[in-house]
């Protein structure tokens, strides 16, 4: 059973993650920041080594 949702919580996961996944940047988006008039960035999780962000839940799932 997943474990609940809590600050400790939180902090047990990113702490078994610390080795796992890398610190990715924030990315400003050029076009949609003209578009829009305001900033856009992305979170550019493509860039961890399986290429998403889903190793982040299916690591702590395990």
């Amino acid at each position: 059973m997943a474990e609940e949702l809590s600050p400790a919580a939180i902090f047990r996961a990113g702490t078994r993650l610390r080795q796992v996944v890398r610190r990715t940047p924030l990315e400003t988006s050029g076009r949609l920041t003209g578009e829009l008039g305001v900033p856009v960035r992305f979170k550019r999780e493509d860039m961890q080594v399986c290429r998403s962000y889903k190793v982040r839940g299916a690591y702590n799932l395990i």
